[in-house]
């Protein structure tokens, strides 16, 4: 993928990133090195939660949707690419409208690679369940943008998370941006399919 850079004089374009679409794709990717290559860690990694995302959001637990068949990578890194021994555990799904939603967890010593397999699993369902555009990891990342962008952002999210709120009350007193805070339709209040509103009037600032 390529970034264009702004020219001078210009100012990041303002986003709606409010319709989350239908689920198009699910992606696991499982990756281990050194004695825990050697393991089959990966692979047990990646199959653990492909099951567990099924059960998660599969017809026996969502009987009136569907979901994309789930794909898998199990990655041995050689020597050559990693050095000592450790793995980690990366699930993703992209929407039909452009969203991209993820999960990631490194394997910690003492804990079992089907174990950070599942609450991986897990972070992503809830994203997914959740109706945002964004998962809760990537909501704070976008405020630096919707801050300095030409007009007026919009996204649509899971109740905001410390970051983000920290974020953006940095961003309103350093920049002079206007953050507005709607609850949006979904579940109750305080539920994991609550959903949120956040429009930000940017400052259109201009690169140098």
């Amino acid at each position: 993928a390529q970034v264009q850079c702004l020219g001078s004089g210009e100012s990041l374009p303002a986003f709606d990133h409010t319709e989350r679409g239908q689920l198009s794709s699910i992606h696991v990717k499982a990756y281990a090195a050194g004695r825990l290559a050697a393991q089959g860690v990966a692979e047990v990694m990646a199959t653990t939660a492909t099951k567990e995302l099924y059960r998660l959001l599969g017809p026996a637990a969502n009987p009136q949707g569907s979901i994309p068949p789930i794909t898998q990578d199990s990655i041995r890194e050689s020597k050559e690419m990693a050095f000592g021994e450790g793995g980690g555990c990366i699930v993703t799904a992209a929407t039909s409208s452009g969203c991209l939603l993820g999960a990631a967890r490194p394997l910690e010593r003492g804990t079992p690679p089907e174990a950070t397999a599942v609450i991986v699993a897990g972070e992503l369902a809830a994203a997914i369940e959740s109706g945002a555009c964004v998962d809760a990891q990537m909501q704070d990342q976008l405020i630096v943008f919707m801050a300095l962008a030409r007009g007026t952002s919009r996204l649509r999210c899971s109740p905001l998370t410390l970051h983000t709120q920290t974020a953006m009350a940095v961003a309103q007193q350093l920049t002079g941006c206007k953050f507005r805070v709607t609850t949006h339709h979904g579940g109750p209040a305080g539920s994991l399919t609550e959903q949120w509103m956040l429009e930000c009037d940017g400052i259109g600032h201009l690169r140098q």
